[in-house]
């Protein structure tokens, strides 16, 4: 056959090209890459944002537990444990200018539905000469600690 056409006679065996490498990479490698790495990036800041958000809740709560009942003024200071919280959560102008009825409101609107009401009546009475008897203040500290599990960290939509 080489005898019949010289420019065959010319030509090389047939090579087979190169392995395809994995460098450099394609551009779907870097797409899925820059959104794993975001992914993982956004992950972290809303667990350390969460862990912050948690850590006034826990302080609040130890807080309210160590509260001595036998205290006279522990309306007074279930109060400050609870003004405390909320302060953590939201700006100064917006909580420190509340008190009296406008506080009970408020804390009563931020409350889960079947409690609104009860915790603005035992907090009216810190101050009057008879001091809450012992139901009353069991009963105020588990609607300060419902309020401070489920009302922290503060919705936006609970206004002041």
């Amino acid at each position: 056959m080489n005898a019949q056409n010289p420019a065959l006679a010319q030509l090389k065996d047939i090579h087979t090209p190169e392995a395809i490498g994995i460098w450099p990479l394609a551009i779907g490698y870097w797409v899925v890459i820059v959104v794993v790495l975001m992914l993982i990036v956004m992950t972290y800041l809303l667990i350390k944002r969460y862990k912050k958000n948690q850590q006034v809740k826990i302080a609040a709560l130890a807080e309210l537990n160590s509260i001595s009942q036998s205290d006279e003024t522990y309306a007074v200071q279930v109060n400050a444990v609870l003004k405390r919280a909320a302060l953590s959560y939201r700006s100064r102008e917006d909580i420190a200018s509340i008190d009296g009825k406008n506080w009970y409101q408020w804390l009563d609107k931020t409350m889960p539905k079947n409690q609104q009401g009860e915790i603005a009546e035992l907090l009216d009475r810190r101050y009057q000469a008879t001091p809450l008897s012992d139901s009353e203040k069991k009963q105020l500290q588990s609607l300060a600690m419902t309020w401070l599990k489920q009302s922290l960290p503060l919705k936006q939509e609970a206004k002041c």
